[in-house]
Formats: C-alpha cells, structure tokens, sequence
C-alpha cells in the first residue's frame, strides 16, 4: 500500500469507533507525511509510537494515550525541521521510573502542545527546539530522575548547530509537581 499525504481541509484521518478500544504495539511513522490526523487510540511498545522526520508537518496528534512510550518523536539537528504539528489532549504514562525517555522529544518550528499529561517516568517531560513553538496547559508530574540517573527537566532545549534552538516561542500555564530529582522548569 502507498502511503499518502492528505491536504489542508482534507485531512487523512485514523480513529476509533465510539465504544472500541485500540491498541497499536509498534511505532507508526508518518516520515515526510501531512495532513494526517490519528487520534483515541492506546500505543505500547518500547520506542517512540508516533515518529517523523524533517518533512513531516500539518498533522494532529489527538486524544491519544501511550503507555511507556515516547509519545512522539521528530529528532533534532542539521536538516530535521517536522513542523506545524499539533500535539493535544494526550496522556503518557511510564509504568517504570527506570525509563529515562522523554515524553516528547520534538524539533520543528510552529509545534504546538496543549494540554497533555506526563506522568511516571525518570526523564524529560519536553525535549524541544525551533522557532514559534508553543507549550500550553500541559501537565507533567510523578517524574523520577534518580532511579533512572537523569534530572527532571519540565522544557529541555534539543537542537544543533550555531543558530538558536528555541526561539520566539511561548511556553505558558503548564503545571509540573511531584517530580524526584528536577533540576529546572526550563532548561535552555
């Protein structure tokens, strides 16, 4: 099967019918993929669930819940850029503290992140780079860094490069509590 792109105002979208619960137990990879919307569903697994790459753009990352996964993964450096991504209403939860994984680890510009929950693991909450970036109304608590030996960091800027890594962005009313071994809200 080839796998398609939608557009602006014609989302591809992939959700659950109302009463069913789905789990997806391997990465899904939306690599130089857009317009793609994937929302209500359970991801496990031992990796990142959703993963881009420096074109992947435009798609929303709903009302999902990830157990013990990296909720979503565009890697930072030279050439990566995933942008316009909104990343909303989702939980993930790490069942082991030992996990020093971060909850999302995202650079691209214009990502945007609201209200999603971050609980129990031994690592960063964000791990974030790029320019107009926004955090909002999240929510990041129960993090242990000393089993795992990381510090707790609520924001920790990723990037490479001589250029600034995180840049006219907007981080507001999030809220971080009862987290073991947290260095800094924002690290830059």
């Amino acid at each position: 099967t080839q796998a398609v792109s939608g557009s602006a105002g014609n989302l591809v979208t992939f959700t659950v019918n109302p009463g069913d619960a789905v789990t997806v137990n391997s990465p899904v990879t939306l690599n130089s993929r857009s317009y793609i919307d994937i929302d209500h569903f359970t991801f496990t697994g031992s990796s990142a669930a959703i993963v881009g790459n420096g074109t992947t753009s435009h798609n929303i990352i709903d009302h999902n819940t990830f157990l013990g996964v990296i909720g979503f993964r565009i890697n930072d450096g030279q050439g990566s850029n995933g942008s316009d991504n909104v990343i909303s209403n989702n939980t993930l939860t790490y069942t082991s503290i030992t996990t020093n994984a971060t909850g999302f680890y995202v650079y691209g510009d214009r990502n945007r992140f609201e209200n999603n929950t971050i609980s129990g693991g031994g690592g960063d909450c964000w791990d974030v780079g790029g320019t107009q970036v926004v955090i909002r109304g999240n929510s990041c608590h129960d993090m242990n860094g000393t089993t795992s030996g990381e510090h707790i960091d609520f924001v920790d800027v990723i990037g490479g490069g001589t250029v600034p890594t995180l840049t006219f962005s907007l981080i507001e009313n999030n809220v971080t509590y009862n987290n073991t071994n947290q260095s800094h809200a924002l690290i830059v």
